[in-house]
């Protein structure tokens, strides 16, 4: 009959595959402990005071600079320096980020 559901395993009988992992929602399954990475909320404090001997970009000199650190996909940018020539210091010279790194295998966190 054509309203008759039609279920398809996704799993042969002579598959080698492994059980799927528990889920938590609908469609949402859980890592297991084995495979999942261990993970650190690390932060990154930079100290960038100024810019100084700067050489011409593109044939023209450089004359409002900024700093932009990028480190594990997040981002920080300083104040730009109004006038290099003037004053070659950040107004704030503290920069700050937090990233996510995996941890290498021998490492182990204390808590």
């Amino acid at each position: 009959r054509p309203t008759d559901p039609i279920y398809v395993s996704s799993q042969s009988a002579d598959s080698d595959l492994p059980y799927p992992p528990p889920q938590r929602e609908p469609n949402i399954y859980m890592v297991p402990q084995g495979i999942k990475p261990v993970l650190q909320r690390t932060a990154i404090e930079i100290l960038a005071w100024g810019l100084r001997n700067l050489k011409s970009y593109q044939l023209a000199s450089v004359t409002s600079p900024s700093l932009l650190v990028e480190c594990g996909g997040q981002m920080v940018q300083s104040t730009v320096i109004k006038n290099l020539k003037k004053n070659p210091n950040f107004d704030i010279s503290v920069l700050f980020m937090e990233v996510v790194r995996q941890l290498p295998s021998a490492i182990s966190c204390l808590v």
